[in-house]
C-alpha cells in the first residue's frame, strides 16, 4: 500500500467517525482499509448505507455509500463499498485536519454540553453535540491523546443538524 488518502467513515449505527484510509477507487467503488473501534473490526451487513469523506485543497469530498465486500490482497484484508452519490463541496478551512475523537464540554450559563471533537486544524475544530447550542462565541474544553487539557476559544461559523440528537459545528479559532 504505497498511497492512500485519510478520510472518516460515518454510519448510523456508531456515534461517531472513524478513521479510514481510502486505498482505491474508481466511478463505481470505493475501496478502504477495515476500521477499528475500541480495538474490534468494524462489521457491515449487505448493501448497508455509510459515508466517507475527505478533505483536499479546496474541497470536501463526500461519498454516499453501500457495504459491498470484504476482499483481500497482499496479505491485507479490505472493505469494497459501491459509490452512490459523490459531493464537493468548499473546504473553508484552509488548514490540514486531523480526525480525533475527543470527548470535551461546553459551559455556558445554566447548562453543560458535551461535546466530541471531529476534526482539529491550526485554525479551527469541528465538533458534534447532542443538542443544539444557542451561542455564536463559546469556550469549548477536552481532553487530547496525551491527556492534556485544551481550552479553545472561538465563534461558531457553521451547524448542521443531523437528526434530532445529533448536532455538528464548525469552531473557528479567536486571534
Amino acid at each position: 500500500m504505497d498511497y492512500y488518502i485519510d478520510a472518516e467513515l460515518l454510519s448510523s449505527k456508531f456515534n461517531s467517525a472513524l478513521k479510514v484510509k481510502i486505498i482505491s477507487g474508481n466511478n463505481k467503488t470505493l475501496v478502504t482499509n477495515i476500521p477499528y473501534q475500541n480495538n474490534e473490526k468494524v462489521t457491515f451487513t449487505s448493501e448497508e448505507e455509510v459515508s466517507v469523506s475527505y478533505y483536499h485543497g479546496e474541497f470536501v469530498y463526500s461519498f454516499s455509500l453501500l457495504f459491498n465486500e470484504e476482499i483481500a490482497s497482499d496479505d491485507h484484508q479490505y472493505y469494497e463499498f459501491l459509490i452512490e452519490e459523490v459531493h464537493i463541496e468548499n473546504n473553508y478551512r484552509k488548514t490540514k485536519r486531523e480526525i480525533v475523537e475527543y470527548q470535551g464540554l461546553i459551559m455556558i450559563p445554566k447548562d453543560i454540553i458535551y461535546t466530541t471533537v471531529l476534526d482539529i486544524s491550526d485554525t479551527g475544530l469541528k465538533f458534534e453535540t447532542s443538542k443544539p447550542i444557542g451561542k455564536s462565541k463559546i469556550e469549548l474544553h477536552y481532553a487530547n491523546d496525551k491527556n492534556e487539557t485544551i481550552k479553545i476559544k472561538g465563534k461558531i461559523v457553521w451547524s448542521k443538524k443531523i437528526n434530532e440528537k445529533k448536532y455538528q459545528y464548525g469552531l473557528k479559532r479567536k486571534n
